[in-house]
């Protein structure tokens, strides 16, 4: 049982200090489709921040139709590391990722996006 109320301290580089919420960006957008073709894993990594932050990730098959959405609301981590499902099925061509990172109910501070093939539809991803 403790004593009295605890302190936490956290130490940080001048360059690593947590940034308010009109600051933060991006600094990772990584995708890597999985062998199977269904699934797509995603790193992404954000600047320290001083207010949790929420993530949707959207990918957009070839049409530019949604075929997987996700949300992260209030990030407690800068990295963090997704697999999505791919819906319906898989088509040649390039795959959109697109990642924003936003204050509900403020529009985007930040995006990003990568285009990537499904394997056996032609070549490895690019960002």
């Amino acid at each position: 049982m403790p004593l009295g109320p605890s302190l936490d301290i956290q130490f940080f580089e001048p360059e690593e200090a947590p940034l308010p919420p009109d600051e933060i960006a991006f600094r990772e957008f990584v995708v890597e489709p999985l062998a199977d073709g269904r699934r797509v894993r995603l790193s992404l990594s954000i600047t320290p921040f001083q207010q949790r932050p929420s993530v949707e990730v959207e990918i957009l098959d070839p049409g530019q139709q949604q075929v997987s959405l996700t949300s992260v609301v209030e990030a407690t981590e800068p990295s963090m590391s997704l697999t999505m499902h791919i819906r319906g099925e898989a088509r040649t061509g390039e795959y959109t990722a697109i990642a924003r990172l936003y204050y509900p109910p403020q529009p985007p501070v930040d995006q990003v996006r990568a285009v990537f093939v499904l394997p056996g539809f032609g070549e490895a991803a690019t960002s």
